[in-house]
């Protein structure tokens, strides 16, 4: 969604929308949804059932999704993501590309045939951790182990607790998610193990579009698809841009070498964990062959003309899809 809001905004959030809704209702916000030219790149992360948000807001329902991707293929100008970047938006509709970050089994069992019901072009950014054997981001982990225990947890020597909203932090405030963004993947390691060995949630069939990744052959069968574009989002989902500049590099390339060997394609595009990235990544991207690189937002103006750098815009599981529309419309929450 973009950089953090300020109060006044949310503030302005809270009076506004409920406002917009009752327009809607009454037959009078029509005009909000007025079409307009303009580009959107878009990003999802996962499809579930019911777009629970128990665990955090990465997901959203399979209905859901589907009204969107209906609307947007009636109403918007729908394109891959190259032409996305390469060509101008269409003159009176807005132009839209729809990406998903994560690499999440669901991708391909409810979001794929979604899209291909619609005929309409993605984009799914993949880390690497299959590659060494692992199933799970350490971001999922967190949010499903964290629902689990109260253990206390001892990193690297600093201790953790639970705190009022199911969040850990260590004795000095530290949030541990906010540590791990912030942190290698030396420390991130060290999480994975502070946690009891013996949790259940991979257990239950039922959470498994939470945190389930695609397999190898469930990359390689998303690929065969002609509607789908697959693009890096890092080896380890570590914050590129936090992390020691050659070690970032180490990252990116390792990724890439991964997708192509596994999807027999080039990867010339990069999604950043996170947004998190820095001007000298981005020259480094570059050279390692990224054509186009997807932000949250960007770092600063000078970055705003570069036209191989995007930011994206995201979709907010909390309000209204007549709000989500209004929002999407105008570019911004």
């Amino acid at each position: 969604m973009g950089k953090s809001l300020s109060l006044v905004q949310k503030i302005r959030q809270r009076i506004q929308w409920p406002f917009f809704d009752f327009l809607f209702k009454v037959g009078l916000g029509s005009g909000l949804h007025k079409n307009r030219s303009g580009k959107r790149l878009l990003v999802y992360n996962g499809i579930d059932a019911d777009g629970s948000t128990r665990f955090n807001s990465r997901f959203i329902s399979a209905a859901y999704f589907e009204q969107q991707i209906a609307y947007f293929k009636s109403h918007f100008h729908v394109v891959d993501l190259a032409t996305f970047f390469e060509e101008a938006p269409h003159p009176s509709k807005l132009t839209v590309a729809i990406t998903f970050d994560d690499g999440y089994a669901n991708n391909l069992h409810r979001a794929l045939p979604i899209l291909e019901k619609y005929q309409v072009p993605a984009a799914f950014f993949i880390t690497g951790i299959r590659a060494i054997s692992k199933n799970i981001l350490w971001p999922d982990f967190l949010d499903l182990a964290s629902r689990e225990t109260d253990k206390e947890l001892i990193i690297q020597k600093e201790t953790f607790q639970k705190g009022r909203h199911g969040e850990y932090y260590s004795k000095t405030g530290k949030n541990l998610k906010v540590l791990c963004k912030e942190e290698d993947y030396g420390f991130i390691d060290a999480m994975l193990h502070a946690f009891p060995p013996n949790l259940r949630f991979k257990e239950d069939e039922s959470l498994s579009d939470y945190w389930q990744q695609l397999t190898v052959e469930e990359i390689r069968e998303l690929t065969a698809s002609p509607l789908v574009t697959i693009g890096s989002h890092g080896y380890l989902h570590t914050s590129l841009g936090n992390i020691l500049l050659e070690n970032a590099v180490e990252e990116m390339s390792r990724s890439k070498q991964f997708l192509e060997k596994t999807t027999g394609k080039a990867v010339t595009s990069i999604a950043y964990p996170d947004g998190s990235y820095s001007s000298e990544l981005v020259q480094q991207a570059r050279q390692l062959g990224f054509k186009h690189q997807l932000l949250v937002d960007y770092n600063d103006s000078v970055e705003a003309k570069e036209t191989d750098l995007a930011p994206r815009f995201s979709i907010d599981p909390y309000i209204s899809w007549n709000n989500q529309l209004l929002c999407l419309l105008r570019g911004s929450y």
